[in-house]
């Protein structure tokens, strides 16, 4: 056993975007992102799985750096993708994160700790870092640290962006319900906010760690999904339907 999975989806469009504007934007993350992970995630046993939501370019990026690498031939929602990932995840922890994220020296580590040294104290159910999204993305590639604060983890969540989660309790909630992310949601709005009731209502919340800080890149993907609040409205009217 691993001791994290960490779980990235991809969904790489070859499209230009405000930070890359005469590029392949979506790969630009996706490569600075995957590095950062090789090159900054230090003394943990990990394996990175990709998930390829029907990509059209940016394959061998994410073959390069997966050691599990699925591929659909098309993009089937942020969630499901995820739910792959998740069923190939073999560590005793699972980080979900987005391929926007630039990740610091020892991230990893900080956080497994963080985890197991406050989860009963605090009953910890989902952990994840401080967000950093006001730094520009090209110049956060030039550090390998970045300023962080003390103290125990604190209730609540900045961003979704990247979580993590003990595999035990995960696999608990996914006996219950039969899923880890709803498959109902439509491309990524909801699935999340909808883990987090299940996390609370099995007695446990969310916490984030000040001792850890990643940037976000907010949107990068998101903006290049066509009419996406339209499938927004779907998974707000899809989760406020839902009974628990």
């Amino acid at each position: 056993m691993k001791t994290a999975s960490i779980v990235v989806p991809c969904w790489i469009t070859g499209l230009p975007g405000l930070i890359v504007p005469d590029g392949d934007e979506l790969q630009w993350f996706a490569a600075n992102c995957f590095d950062r992970v090789a090159r900054f995630t230090k003394n943990v046993d990990y394996e990175l799985i990709v998930v390829d939501n029907g990509s059209t370019t940016g394959i061998d990026v994410m073959k390069q750096y997966a050691d599990i690498y699925i591929r659909n031939e098309t993009n089937l929602g942020f969630g499901r993708a995820c739910n792959q990932g998740f069923d190939a995840a073999t560590g005793e922890f699972v980080v979900c994160m987005n391929n926007d994220i630039f990740v610091y020296e020892d991230w990893l580590y900080i956080m497994i700790q963080e985890y197991r040294e406050y989860a009963d104290k605090l009953k910890i159910g989902v952990l994840s870092p401080t967000f950093d999204s006001e730094r520009n993305a090209r110049t956060t590639l030039m550090h390998s640290t970045i300023p962080v604060s003390k103290g125990a983890p604190v209730r609540g969540m900045q961003q979704a962006a990247l979580w993590m989660i003990q595999s035990s309790f995960f696999k608990e909630l996914h006996a219950k319900y039969g899923y880890w992310f709803d498959p109902n949601f439509h491309f990524g709005f909801g699935e999340d906010v909808d883990l987090w009731k299940r996390v609370r209502l099995a007695r446990r919340d969310l916490f984030f760690t000040t001792k850890v800080k990643v940037f976000h890149q907010l949107n990068t993907t998101l903006g290049k999904i066509p009419e996406w609040g339209e499938y927004t409205k779907k998974s707000m009217v899809y989760l406020e339907s839902k009974k628990y």
